[in-house]
This record gives C-alpha cells, structure tokens and sequence, in this order.
C-alpha cells in the first residue's frame, strides 16, 4: 500500500509463503534465470536472498536484465564480520541429518516456509555467503551498473541501526548487512 498503485510480484525458490497478500503474485525460481522478460521491472527488492545464492554474479546478471534501462534495485547481503565465525563453527557441527530434523520440527510448529528456509540457511555451511564491501562494489560495477548508494542505516529496529549505534556491536558485525541502491 506504501508503493501506491504498482504491481507487486514476488519470487523466490520455496513456495508461496503464507503471509503473501493475495493481490501480490509470486513465482519460483528455476535454475538461475527469473521468470520474467527484459527490462520487465523499474526497481527490484532484493532482500538477503543473495546471501544464500551461489554464483552471485549470475543473480546480478538477471537483476540488470530485468530492470528497465532506467531502473534501481535495492539490495541487502551478509557482510563478512566474526557472526561468520560463530556461525561456521555451529554449522561445522550439524550434518545433513540434523537439517532435516530441525526442518521437521520447524514444521510441525507450523513455521512459515520462508522462515523455515531461513533458518536452514543460516545453519547449512554449504549454503551461506558473506560479502566484504569493496567486493561486492566492484562485482556491482563489473556487471554493468552504472552507480550505487551505500545504506549505512535502516529501520531503527534493525540490527544495522544498533550497530550503527553501538561500537560494541560493530566489533561482533563489522557493517552488519550490506545495503545498496543500484543504478543500471
């Protein structure tokens, strides 16, 4: 409703999550293409999906493919930080048997697939990336971007807001996620 009238479309590659309004249609990625046609979007929301992705530079491919010439894109990632280490040395520990588990269990709670997804995520080692700031910048501009805006601050809820707000906290995340505005 903040967006105005526009249309709203969602993928993703779990199914449609529950809290989804009904009005906003959805659609599953398949392989590594999107399933929309070229210069299809004015601005694409990307939010942490990249983070779980390999082949980065593919996905960043498919988000200038489908913006329109003069089109933005707003993305979120995982910068590197020592949560990295903490998080490898737990998912270090869990086998492919734990992960099924926990999905189990996630499940029968009647989780949201997304936040199942997530959670997963978060613990499978072979499923997590982190980027540190110049390296993603400069992947930004190889794939033919024409300029960018770091977001240094989000929402004052959000993790990168009390990080941006307590020195301590940025010892343990360094910049926290790494938001960007892309211009193609």
């Amino acid at each position: 409703k903040a967006f105005g009238k526009v249309k709203i479309e969602t993928i993703d590659f779990c199914d449609r999550p529950k809290f989804l309004p009904k009005d906003i249609r959805h659609k599953k990625i398949r392989k590594q293409r999107f399933p929309y046609p070229d210069n299809y979007f004015k601005f694409v929301f990307v939010n942490g999906i990249l983070s779980h992705l390999p082949n980065t530079k593919d996905y960043f491919l498919e988000i200038y493919r489908v913006l329109t010439d003069e089109g933005s894109a707003w993305i979120n990632v995982y910068g590197s930080s020592y949560l990295e280490t903490i998080r490898n040395k737990i998912a270090k520990k869990l086998n492919h048997y734990d992960l099924i588990k926990i999905n189990e269990i996630l499940l029968y709670h009647n989780w949201d697939a997304g936040k199942i997804n997530f959670i997963l995520n978060l613990l499978n080692k072979s499923d997590h990336y982190t980027f540190k700031k110049k390296q993603l910048e400069k992947l930004i501009l190889d794939v033919g971007f024409k300029d960018f805006k770091f977001c240094q601050r989000g929402y004052r809820t959000d993790l990168n807001e009390q990080i941006y707000k307590n020195k301590n906290l940025k010892k343990i995340f360094n910049n926290g996620d790494l938001r960007y505005l892309i211009y193609k």
